[in-house]
This record gives C-alpha cells, structure tokens and sequence, in this order.
C-alpha cells in the first residue's frame, strides 16, 4: 500500500482536545470516533513533508492557519512492515482559541464533534472508542 498520513491532537485554550466522528460515507474508518486532525500525507517535490501536510489539514479541515496553532511536538510514529510500508505521524497542537471558538470554525466541515477536558481524555477513549467487527 506504500501510504504515509499525518494525525494531530488539538488542545484549546480551555484545555479542551477535539475528537470528530467520520462520515459514514467516509471510504476509511466511515463513522469511527477520529484525532482533532488527520489525512494522507502528500509527496511535494519528490519529498514527504508531514509538517507541511498537517498544515494543509488543519487549514482545510478546521480553518486554522498556522499562526493559529503551536507545535508542541511530534508524538509518535508508527510504521507497518512488508507488504504495507504504511506510516503514520502523530502530532501534538495547542491553539490560543477557546473550544467555542474552533467549534465556529468547523462546524461546515464536521457535523459529529465534541471537546473533551484534556484530563479526562484517557477515560472518554475506553469509554467511546469501539473496534469494528
């Protein structure tokens, strides 16, 4: 499959994180539980830029420029093997913007969403998070 994406935890200035349900039509994971920010990273110039595809998808996905996110830092990488070679990069954003705020921006794009209280994060993912059968 040979594919690369990028994924990204956004927390609000009220120590709120993003979590967005995918379309149903979705053709990946349609109707799972998803980060605050994720897609398929793009070759520009011979080149994966992870960096420059999170912006890409922040910008498109949420309405957030670069000036309106920090990058607090790359937080994992996975990788398959043979015969998927499939990456992932996962990264960690924090905005200036309440939750009410990015709520405003994404609401044309995302019909299913919530902000979760960074602390109870961890809670919420065993609660919520449902595999497939």
């Amino acid at each position: 499959m040979r594919v690369a994406a990028v994924g990204a935890s956004l927390l609000t200035c009220d120590e709120k994180i993003l979590v967005h349900r995918r379309d149903l039509n979705a053709t990946h994971c349609g109707g799972m539980l998803d980060s605050s920010c994720a897609g398929l990273c793009q070759i520009y110039d011979g080149k994966l830029d992870p960096r420059r595809s999170l912006y890409e998808k922040l910008e498109r996905e949420l309405s957030l420029k670069s000036e309106d996110i920090e990058l607090i830092g790359l937080s994992g990488i996975h990788s398959a093997y043979s015969p998927d070679f499939s990456n992932m990069f996962d990264f960690k954003l924090r905005t200036d913007l309440t939750s009410e705020e990015v709520a405003e921006r994404i609401k044309k794009n995302f019909k299913d969403f919530t902000f979760v209280p960074k602390e109870a994060i961890g809670e919420f993912i065993i609660n919520h998070y449902q595999c497939q059968e």
